[in-house]
């Protein structure tokens, strides 16, 4: 008897704080509206209350005695009867309802809610105490499972399907791989999906992805880069270096000589006065974002990071984020020294497919671009076989491989790079098939340019023609004279 009234003090206290609810007309469920509206043949489906874990041990006594004393009467007791034998104060304003096992699927969702609560209130002390363990995102994950979660799910039809299809704005996100023959197979990169870059140090993963993050800016398009290993000024210098080796320029800015500040005066004037003021004028965007802005690489950090640069983009040119590319992920393992190190690897990597599909939670979709570091087995294998690798090649994890829609490979040694090459790969291609053989494509490091599907701000299709960077003999020359010469281009057609 004492826990009934210690029950019934309780839910009058409860009682006291839905009142002020009402008041300020945020209505809850609550008992009484069910005491009121349930018949006598309804009085089983109160079990269900009495069922649900998250429903209080007090909450449930009120319920079971109010069970009791109607099968004792033969019927449903009055409002008046049941504050005067059990003891409940009613809030001012309630009313009846006309679908009793509807209310009461709503009382037991409340009170999984606040259960819910409860939980976040707990976890909230552990993550300033402790940042986000593997405990906290455990009980989290747990949370996200549960029914209580609120869902806004639009199944799909056919009708809208070929709406999205027939759609000239999202049949194709022409996002270039600045390489021809891959532009072929795979018709660019997609948004919604996740493409890995895989490949050993020194192999121009990060020349890569940057041409890639400019041949889109070219099209208007904004791309987020995050850099764990250089910085965003590096990230800049590297752009602006790019964007002078276009022919329309008369000058070539090299990107070590932005980094070393020993450009001449005259290359600095023509930065100032032609570069810079031509490449500020591009319709699209290149955030660069290093480890100094992110703090913390935690996921939590991470999506508010892309949160508030996408509301940047917006901002500034009118829509969000189209890329987003990682560089690279190995280094994010660094940022959780907690915990195993293929574990944090694979975490980022369903992180990172999650993004590409629903972009900071906004059902927005985006090419997401992740740089992976290929393991010493991988470097030695890809010497060894003409530049080709496998997917077991990645370094620390294997879940990046199974997330990416797209596993691109690059390799490069001392002799490709005297040949201004390049071998880059296509071995998964969820949607088609892969390339058998990785094979060369042109590059320029010294004006950090990869590929050859950029031609004077025109990306272009497999039919046209692309600039090699010499001839053999003019390359030989070079090398042994250890020049760093930019030589006249030679026209070929591609079978």
């Amino acid at each position: 008897m004492e826990k009934l009234e210690s029950a019934i003090a309780d839910l009058e206290q409860n009682s006291e704080k839905r009142e002020e609810n009402l008041k300020m007309k945020k209505v809850i469920p609550n008992l009484e509206t069910i005491f009121v509206s349930v018949k006598y043949e309804e009085l089983d489906l109160l079990n269900k209350i009495m069922e649900a874990p998250e429903v209080s041990k007090d909450n449930k006594k009120v319920i079971e005695a109010f069970i009791t004393k109607c099968r004792e009467v033969g019927y449903i007791l009055s409002p008046d009867i049941i504050q005067a034998t059990l003891g409940i104060k009613f809030v001012e304003k309630y009313q009846a309802v006309s679908n009793v096992a509807q209310y009461i699927d709503q009382y037991i969702m409340y009170a999984k809610r606040l259960k819910m609560a409860d939980i976040l209130n707990d976890l909230s002390s552990k993550v300033i105490e402790d940042g986000i363990t593997s405990e906290v995102m455990k009980k989290l994950n747990g949370l996200i499972s549960t029914s209580a979660v609120a869902l806004d799910y639009n199944n799909i039809t056919t009708s809208n399907l070929m709406n999205q299809y027939e759609n000239k704005h999202i049949k194709q996100s022409n996002i270039s791989t600045c390489d021809r023959v891959l532009d072929d197979t795979l018709g660019g990169l997609r948004k919604g999906d996740l493409t890995s870059i895989l490949g050993a140090s020194g192999c121009f993963k990060t020349s890569w992805a940057l041409n890639i993050a400019y041949a889109a800016q070219l099209k208007g398009m904004n791309t987020l880069y995050l850099s764990l290993e250089v910085s965003k000024e590096d990230i800049l210098f590297n752009l602006l270096s790019r964007h002078s080796n276009q022919e329309k320029f008369t000058k070539q800015i090299p990107h070590w000589k932005l980094k070393q500040k020993t450009l001449t005066p005259q290359q600095l004037e023509y930065l100032k006065a032609q570069i810079i003021p031509d490449y500020d004028k591009l319709k699209g965007k290149i955030y660069a974002v290093d480890k100094k802005d992110v703090g913390s690489y935690s996921l939590y950090a991470l999506e508010q990071k892309f949160t508030e640069i996408n509301n940047l983009s917006i901002q500034e040119t009118g829509h969000g984020i189209d890329i987003c590319v990682i560089d690279h992920i190995n280094l994010l393992k660094f940022g959780e020294s907690k915990f195993d190190v293929t574990d944090t690897y694979n975490k980022y990597a369903s992180f990172f497919r999650e993004q590409a599909f629903d972009w900071c939670r906004t059902k927005k979709q985006v090419a997401m671009i992740v740089i992976a570091q290929a393991n010493r087995k991988g470097k030695k294998y890809a010497s060894e076989h003409h530049g080709n690798y496998l997917t077991e090649h990645f370094a620390e994890g294997s879940e990046l491989e199974r997330s990416s829609s797209v596993v691109l490979t690059v390799y490069s040694d001392d002799n490709l790079k005297i040949l201004y090459e390049a071998k880059v790969g296509l071995i998964k291609n969820r949607d088609g098939a892969p390339i058998e053989s990785a094979f060369e494509t042109p590059i320029e490091p010294e004006y950090y340019t990869f590929g050859n599907a950029i031609v004077n701000q025109d990306i272009v299709g497999i039919d046209s023609k692309f600039v090699a960077p010499a001839t053999l003999d003019e390359i030989m020359e070079a090398a042994e004279q250890n020049q760093k010469t930019r030589f006249e281009p030679v026209e070929y057609d591609i079978d």
